[in-house]
């Protein structure tokens, strides 16, 4: 069960943070890839911009769904460190 809100981005008109502290799984629609991360940064061109917490690669994605996790959902996708 996931607690918090979700969204899709991709049109937004304005630069965009997410608040800290923040749990969130993004997830491509298009190759249904999921990834974990702290922040998202979003353009004004409305793509998304993260670091993958699972990778501590930079990601960024033309159209995300983001959402908020818990901190155990958080954890078991993101593996152990």
């Amino acid at each position: 069960m996931t607690t918090g809100s979700s969204r899709r981005c991709g049109s937004s008109t304005a630069a965009k943070v997410t608040p800290f502290p923040a749990r969130l799984m993004v997830v491509d629609p298009i190759t249904k890839n999921v990834y974990y991360t702290e922040e998202v940064k979003e353009s004004k061109s409305g793509a998304v911009k993260f670091i993958d917490a699972k990778t501590g690669k930079d990601v960024t994605l033309q159209k995300s769904e983001v959402k908020e996790v818990t901190k155990d959902e958080f954890k078991a996708g993101v593996g152990k460190k």
